[in-house]
């Protein structure tokens, strides 16, 4: 299943997953290329978490998503 990423509307990264994973929960590190107006860098590594669910198909899946820097604590 492809899963695409955005970040305020804009697609910032496509990863694939196993239709069966647990798509919702899961942090994503991702490499994010061409976007200096969002992180100043041409090239940054980031983790995002998924905040909500853009739109659904039986292989594909947009969520959208935020800048993850951390852990919960319990």
């Amino acid at each position: 299943m492809k899963v695409n990423l955005y970040i305020d509307g804009m697609q910032v990264a496509r990863v694939k997953r196993e239709p069966k994973a647990d798509i919702l929960h899961e942090v994503y590190k991702v490499r994010v290329i061409g976007h200096k107006e969002i992180f100043n860098k041409f090239i940054a590594k980031v983790s995002l978490k998924p905040m909500q669910v853009i739109a659904s198909t039986e292989k594909e899946i947009d969520l959208n998503c935020v800048v993850y820097g951390g852990t919960n604590i319990d």
